[in-house]
């Protein structure tokens, strides 16, 4: 394919082409640097890539601008984890007590700088609260694997894995905080999740524990591994860039998750409203300044 495409061919080349793939193009032909210099570009770059509702230039001053910095001003990057982590004794006193939690997505705000884990949590009225959770940045060929603990927890034995730093967050947003429901934005900083030269992943531990040892709930994957955030949140790792405005979260049904068959004696108290019962409306606007606390029962 001859490179000097006049613009209109250019157009149409685009869809198929990310910003690399441009910026490499344009540092090794003049014509076409010529070319796609032209903002019109960058505009039709926009609208490949962003929702509609997030298409203005607002505060910056050209198309080429926003896209250079992926329209951070409108948007936010989210990526669905779907990371369950189970209380160890479900299988042995299930019937009774059950305990499931899940961090099911994580924001990238780039205007804010901040990576958010949304985590909820299923359980009895003594459940834990969710805000205490803490992360592990561990080895990215670490052999970590879920320590099942004996009765009584005084036995507990240490899983393997170097912990190359633990975190817990810095502000937090409460969506639900009933007995037996939780739903809560945990606000970390981007150095949390600082760029490395070798392959990292990270682990959590609900409610909270020092090491990977976890608690009576374990330390289990939060991520694959990776180096940076923009490959964490790449559209190639399932990530979606979503309008800051009309991002909107919700309860999940715990009867989708990846857990152990729920007993029905426990679904049954749900059904009561007994067990992990919360009612509630949509989360708005994902700015932490104008979160709304959400009605709730349960």
């Amino acid at each position: 394919m001859p490179l000097n495409l006049c613009l209109d061919g250019w157009m149409n080349v685009l869809p198929f082409l990310t910003l690399p793939d441009v910026a490499t193009l344009t540092r090794c032909c003049k014509d076409v640097r010529d070319v796609l210099s032209d903002d019109v570009v960058y505009s039709q770059f926009a609208r490949l890539q962003y929702p509609p509702e997030t298409l203005e230039i607002g505060s910056y001053g050209s198309w080429k601008d926003l896209v250079k910095d992926d329209n951070a001003e409108a948007g936010i990057r989210v990526l669905n984890v779907n990371a369950v982590s189970e209380w160890h004794y479900n299988k042995k006193l299930g019937r009774r007590l059950f305990y499931v939690n899940s961090v099911r997505l994580m924001v990238w705000d780039r205007r804010a700088r901040s990576i958010s884990l949304l985590v909820e949590a299923y359980g009895n009225t003594d459940l834990r609260t969710a805000h205490t959770t803490s992360i592990f940045r561990v080895d990215g060929d670490a052999d970590v694997r879920v320590v099942h603990l004996p009765f009584p927890m005084s036995e507990r034995r240490h899983p393997p894995g170097r912990v190359l730093e633990r975190s817990t967050c810095r502000d937090h947003t409460d969506i639900a905080n009933v007995p037996s429901y939780k739903l809560c934005f945990l606000h970390f900083p981007e150095s949390s999740f600082a760029p490395t030269t070798e392959p990292v992943r990270y682990m959590f531990t609900y409610n909270g524990s020092r090491g990977l040892e976890g608690t009576d709930y374990p330390c289990v994957d939060l991520t694959t591994n990776f180096t940076c955030l923009k490959e964490l949140f790449s559209v190639e790792n399932g990530a979606k860039f979503c309008a800051r405005d009309s991002f909107e979260v919700g309860p999940s049904d715990v009867k989708q998750w990846e857990v152990s068959t729920i007993p029905e004696s426990i679904l049954a108290r749900r059904d009561r409203g007994e067990w992990g019962r919360c009612t509630m409306v949509k989360q708005k606007s994902f700015s932490r300044d104008s979160t709304r606390k959400l009605q709730k029962e349960g």
